[in-house]
């Protein structure tokens, strides 16, 4: 049987689990409120979903972690998608336990990133890797959530029908900076996805034989295809590749930015995002509400 006691003005509960003690503050002065943090307690533990107190200690940033290392360790290609984003859930979970991240806390993300004008396709991304989040930590033994929140799923609209016309695909082009230049090319003359674009390495590109080839692993919907290369879309696979063996042979993508490496160094760099330079450059293009995707 357990017990509660006072130290100091606070109440405490003593409780059992396969014969093993607890002692936790219920953070109550009055007695009654700690007999029912007792019972509740001992119901937990009745039940089989009394996990330990650890369990209360977790917080959204062991989640974030546990998240990352799957995406790592199973080599998903998201990963990026994924880091944007754990980047926009942290302005409302960063420092929480896992036990106050509530359906309430979440509807109310859900209403502040609708309000920063996030559609539902990019809010339901983010509930998504929430969702994640949660599920890996049910299994892990010791469990690290015990009773994850509901996350709905947004109703999205339908498939959007907006298309590039030449003109503005020159115009954006114009406007992007350098290194996304030939990101843009590349998209817009083969219809490939912004990852297939910016993962893509030379040992998947012949240019002798004029084709890129993307294997199942490569691709987002695991279908192999090839790209046969041609005019313009050869040329800007060419000039890539000048540049590399000119200035970083030993760069694997077709595609980087030019940074700075922890020890000082110039190097070449994959590109991750680069949203604040299209919605920059769309600006100065005087081009409205196109992503990438609308290229395909």
């Amino acid at each position: 049987m357990g017990m509660i006691y006072l130290r100091g003005h606070t109440w405490w509960a003593k409780y059992y689990r396969d014969g093993k003690p607890y002692r936790e503050s219920a953070k109550t002065e009055k007695e009654t409120e700690a007999k029912k943090f007792l019972q509740r307690r001992e119901g937990q533990v009745v039940e089989g979903n009394f996990q330990g107190l650890k369990v209360e200690k977790v917080t959204f940033e062991d989640l974030k972690k546990d998240l990352i290392n799957d995406y790592e360790l199973n080599a998903k290609r998201s990963l990026d998608r994924a880091e944007l984003s754990i980047k926009h859930l942290d302005g409302s979970f960063k420092g929480m336990k896992v036990i106050n991240i509530t359906t309430n806390q979440v509807e109310r993300y859900i209403l502040k990133r609708k309000q920063a004008g996030a559609s539902n396709g990019t809010v339901n991304r983010e509930l998504s890797a929430l969702r994640r989040m949660m599920s890996l930590g049910t299994r892990q033994t010791p469990k690290k959530v015990i009773n994850p929140p509901f996350i709905p799923k947004l109703q999205e609209a339908d498939q959007r029908e907006v298309f590039f016309d030449h003109d503005e695909y020159q115009r954006l082009r114009d406007a992007l900076p350098g290194h996304l230049k030939p990101v843009l090319t590349m998209g817009y003359l083969t219809g490939m996805r912004k990852g297939e674009v910016l993962n893509l390495r030379w040992d998947q590109v012949n240019i002798f034989e004029r084709k890129i080839t993307l294997h199942a692993s490569d691709t987002k919907n695991k279908k192999p295809r090839v790209i046969y290369l041609a005019g313009e879309l050869y040329d800007c696979l060419r000039n890539q590749l000048i540049l590399k063996e000119r200035e970083y042979p030993e760069c694997e993508y077709v595609f980087f930015r030019v940074g700075v490496s922890p020890t000082g160094e110039i190097q070449a760099q994959p590109i991750k995002n680069f949203q604040a330079s299209w919605r920059t450059a769309c600006k100065k293009a005087k081009i409205s509400g196109k992503v990438f995707h609308d290229l395909r």
